[in-house]
């Protein structure tokens, strides 16, 4: 009787994606085909599938099953993305001055994306709130896709790879607070903001336990039993569920725990066991999900929005141009490179047009345009990326800058 109680039918959808997630793989292997951007091509699966899969999903009921994978996997994305974090860029002095560097293209970018949305005043209904949302998505990058792509390539230990992960990293963790500051603002009384100095307080007493490390003492006592793996993931679950009650968004969490989780330094059997869940199970199906929440449909019968949405994209390309500060070291290939990838944006962009539609701040054909054009920066760009990047750093006038050694 007990068995007969399971609701084995909420299977389905993980059936579905997983398969879906096999195929392509399998696909990949057949062919040969070699392609290190693989998110790009499962998003484009998602497109493609996603008027039957959502029609499939509403008439069984299980849009929360489906709702379910996708917070699984967006929150085990920015966690790694966070842990990503190269700190030693801020402790080697020997190396091109990477975090002045990119904090100056940083800011140069956050003045083009406010006068970028200016652009769409027209399109907004309350204007102030319209063009703070619109420049942080033309400022945010796509962190969760842009450094382990750069971990793939083989050029994270390169200048490149260090530059376009510190601006990632920054880019994405300015505009999740933005965002989350925003919504915390927004709420007001309904939020609870003060939740947010808990999250301080546990991420402040992970720093201290640095110190002590009791969590590895248990560990090694009781080996097997995988203490380190429940302690991380029963954290990274509370700070979520804190920064979504505190009424930011619940990624800000996972993000800034990862981030301090790296200074902690793991046993690295955690982080790879974290990795292996998500990269082999929770990220293929998270970006073919992505895609499925394109109304591609809706899109192709209103072509009024087609200008629109080709305005959008390159304007969130645009916005880097500020990369041209690199023209000091690399060549300008390398230099387009950089600017494809870190024009990588979509989870702010979601949050953007998630909050814009249920604030009337825009209409549907905005944030339709908007959701596409974000879409159309995680196929086109990271694929030229690819393409087009050395594997090897390729500085020039090497010779000029005396004590520089980007071959570490």
């Amino acid at each position: 009787m007990f068995l007969q109680t399971i609701q084995t039918e909420n299977f389905i959808p993980l059936i579905i994606l997983l398969g879906i997630v096999i195929v392509f793989s399998t696909l990949i292997y057949v062919f040969k085909i070699n392609i290190k951007a693989a998110f790009s091509i499962q998003i484009l699966l998602g497109i493609i599938i996603g008027p039957w899969f959502n029609q499939f999903i509403a008439s069984q009921d299980m849009e929360r099953v489906v709702q379910v994978l996708y917070v699984i996997g967006f929150v085990l994305l920015m966690f790694l993305s966070g842990y990503d974090c190269n700190y030693e860029v801020i402790k080697r002095k020997e190396e091109i001055p990477i975090v002045r560097t990119v904090v100056k293209m940083f800011l140069l970018m956050y003045l083009l994306s406010f006068g970028s949305s200016l652009f769409f005043m027209d399109y907004f209904n309350n204007k102030i709130t319209g063009i703070i949302l619109m420049t942080l998505v033309f400022a945010t990058t796509f962190a969760g896709v842009v450094i382990p792509l750069v971990h793939t390539m083989g050029i994270a230990e390169h200048c490149t790879g260090k530059i376009i992960s510190t601006f990632a990293t920054i880019a994405e963790l300015a505009s999740i607070l933005g965002l989350s500051a925003f919504m915390i603002v927004m709420r007001g009384a309904e939020g609870q903001a003060w939740l947010l100095i808990v999250i301080l307080i546990i991420l402040g007493l992970l720093l201290i336990n640095r110190k002590y490390n009791w969590v590895r003492k248990v560990d090694e006592a009781m080996p097997g039993n995988h203490f380190s793996l429940k302690v991380t993931l029963f954290i990274l679950l509370v700070v979520v569920l804190l920064s979504d009650l505190s009424g930011g968004e619940y990624i800000l969490g996972a993000f800034l725990l990862g981030m301090v989780l790296k200074l902690l330094r793991p046993s690295d059997d955690v982080i790879l066991t974290i990795e292996n869940i998500g990269y082999g199970v929770f990220f293929p199906m998270f970006f073919v999900l992505l895609g499925t929440r394109i109304d591609i449909v809706y899109f192709v019968k209103h072509q009024e929005i087609w200008l629109l949405t080709i305005i959008l994209t390159l304007l969130i390309i645009l916005v880097k141009i500020p990369a041209i500060m690199l023209l000091k070291w690399f060549n300008v290939r390398t230099i387009f490179s950089v600017m494809m990838i870190i024009s990588c944006t979509i989870i702010v962009t979601y949050a953007v047009e998630h909050i814009g539609l249920s604030l009337h701040i825009f209409d549907e054909t905005f944030a339709e345009a908007l959701k596409v054009a974000s879409i159309i920066t995680c196929i086109i760009p990271p694929l030229l990326f690819e393409w087009l990047m050395p594997r090897k750093d390729d500085i020039k006038h090497k010779h000029i800058h005396k004590g520089i050694d980007c071959n570490a």
